[in-house]
């Protein structure tokens, strides 16, 4: 029964992606056509994107959110060759895949980009490590084994030939999920990366890349378009952690080192926060990170100074993000506060330039209920701000930090094909009143898009600027 649903679901998707074609054919009789708003076009470069995991991928509500939002990119998570090859001589069983077939389809259908992670690598093909009685154990997310490059290599071409094609047509693949982690940190089989050894001056960063110099090229061999990611960086600090020898930071170092530059095309990181209340930006008070503007622009510096030091400029992309709610009894006014910080975030992102920003998860409640959507899959204000900001900046040419309103406000201009788009919000939490020339005010909307009539006092608008972000629509 498992099966036929899941091919009666893979044909309906089927028939979805063919619709277009389909209606383009002649008809003898003249047609009615309708347009829905918003249409969001895909033609920029848009860096939108979030994270879909499962079991809510079936829910096909929550692709309708995912497409409502105007997206981009989506980020699914993970083949596994653990399951597909689970011993050496095994052939691959690409039906244990069925499932992801259907995610991949549903992302397509919905007009996404998929980014799609490999993971989980057969005991057979990784490291053995040691726990703290030096017993010897596997563990599905550690280091291969130098020995079986060679076949994961042969595995990866497998994987491109079969989901670069018609109708999944993938062309992202991430190597891994924070592998900067040493596996003696996280629990057996994590879903970390956990390529990392604490041992080693550069936490096994060149060994990783050692497999990339032999995966890539592989990769490329069977689809030269492909685009091949480092698995999403935790980069937990810059070298300056509470472990007296922690060099968790230099993992990328070691992938240089290692002469592995060429052989990735975007470098991934992760940038979270906790809820410390609304008033407070936990993203530019990250506690490792403050120093360097906040864990968001702290991170992209850091790791492009790293790159710059070996001659190399990748494009950067924050592949997970999310305002996190650690607390035992839930607040209320963190929604509000986890929507102020979606703008925050992509704001941020795009003025750094870079590649894709991705949410982690749209489908709700999410880990440390981070999700857009809530348990029922219901959107939450989170939500409606991403989409408003996505409505807002569409198309945008050139996005650049601004200081026009004073030291005390945070703002970015959006140069879009029809105008300005000034995006605004005072920081840790002040209020504070500015004043823009009359005749440079087009509109003023509130963070979920509702029109703000200020203020005007002679040639001047008058606004007042608290937390919550807002957009001034500007004469060019």
């Amino acid at each position: 029964m498992h099966f036929l649903r899941r091919l009666l679901l893979l044909g309906t998707l089927l028939f979805s992606l063919l619709a277009p074609w389909i209606s383009s054919l002649p008809v003898a009789a003249e047609q009615n056509h309708r347009v829905y708003l918003p249409l969001i076009s895909h033609d920029w470069n848009s860096p939108f994107g979030v994270q879909i995991s499962p079991p809510w991928i079936f829910n096909q509500s929550v692709f309708s959110r995912a497409s409502e939002l105007g997206l981009k990119w989506v980020r699914l998570y993970p083949i596994s060759w653990r399951v597909v090859q689970p011993t050496p001589d095994s052939t691959y069983n690409w039906e244990r895949l069925l499932d992801f077939e259907v995610e991949l389809i549903s992302a397509r259908a919905a007009d996404l980009t998929p980014i799609v992670i490999i993971a989980h690598s057969p005991d057979w093909a990784t490291k053995t490590y040691y726990d703290a009685e030096n017993q010897p154990y596997k563990t599905s997310c550690g280091a291969i084994h130098a020995d079986h490059f060679a076949d994961f290599a042969r595995f990866m071409q497998a994987v491109v030939s079969r989901y670069g094609q018609p109708p999944y047509n993938v062309r992202f693949w991430e190597i891994g999920n924070e592998p900067d982690i040493d596996p003696r940190l996280v629990s057996k089989d994590s879903g970390f990366g956990c390529w990392g050894d604490a041992s080693d001056p550069y936490y096994g960063g060149e060994h990783y890349g050692e497999m990339l110099k032999v995966v890539t090229p592989a990769i490329k061999a069977v689809d030269p378009s492909a685009q091949v990611l480092v698995g999403g960086l935790l980069l937990d600090n810059p070298g300056t952690g509470a472990a007296e020898n922690d060099t968790s930071s230099n993992f990328l170092e070691g992938i240089l080192r290692a002469g592995a530059g060429e052989s990735f095309d975007i470098l991934p990181y992760h940038a979270y926060a906790y809820y410390a209340g609304r008033a407070v930006d936990s993203d530019l008070t990250h506690p490792t990170w403050s120093d360097w503007g906040g864990a968001t622009l702290g991170k992209a510096k850091f790791l492009r100074e790293v790159m710059a030091r070996y001659g190399i400029d990748k494009p950067l992309s924050l592949n997970e993000t999310g305002l996190l709610f650690g607390g035992e009894e839930f607040d209320p006014a963190y929604l509000q506060a986890q929507a102020d910080y979606v703008v925050r975030i992509l704001a941020r992102s795009m003025s750094a330039d870079l590649h894709s920003v991705f949410w982690y998860t749209l489908n709700g409640p999410g880990w440390r209920s981070a999700g857009l959507l809530d348990h029922e899959q219901i959107p939450r204000p989170s939500y409606f701000a991403y989409q408003q900001l996505i409505q807002q900046v569409s198309m945008t040419r050139s996005v650049t930090a601004i200081s026009d309103y004073g030291a005390g406000v945070e703002a970015y201009r959006f140069a879009r094909s029809n105008g300005l788009v000034d995006l605004l919000w005072a920081r840790e939490g002040g209020q504070q009143t500015i004043r823009v020339p009359r005749s440079q005010v087009i509109a003023i909307y509130d963070r979920d898009g509702a029109t703000i009539a200020p203020t005007v006092i002679g040639d001047q608008v008058v606004l007042e600027v608290g937390v919550s972000p807002l957009y001034i629509k500007r004469a060019p």
